[in-house]
């Protein structure tokens, strides 16, 4: 188990990219599956379900995007910025009293 431990951590280690944003798009990805099964277990409504799978769809993309070029990327951290804003927007929006786990977690 400790040999297991030690492999991920390393692993993660070597996938670190320059402006640490690995670590922010693991974060995003982690936090959003755990919202994901928030609200699925909460019987939540269909529309920040399926706003919370889209945002989780993107970022899984932005994740392999920065694990396939690890490069400092000023574009993709705008592109990020401005996928977290809108997405907590518009899941506050549509959510009502809802969004407060949202907000707390990707704010």
């Amino acid at each position: 188990m400790l040999n297991l431990v030690r492999q991920l951590k390393q692993k993660v280690t070597e996938i670190k990219s320059v402006s640490n944003e690995t670590e922010q798009a693991l974060i995003r990805v982690v936090f959003v599956s755990f919202i994901m099964l928030y609200l699925s277990f909460n019987h939540s409504s269909y529309e920040p379900v399926l706003l919370c799978l889209i945002y989780l769809c993107f970022g899984f993309l932005m994740l392999y995007n920065i694990l396939k070029d690890p490069k400092k990327n000023e574009t993709r951290q705008w592109t990020a910025m401005i996928m977290d804003i809108t997405a907590t927007s518009l899941e506050q929006m549509i959510s009502g009293s809802m969004a407060g786990v949202f907000m707390f977690t990707c704010g």
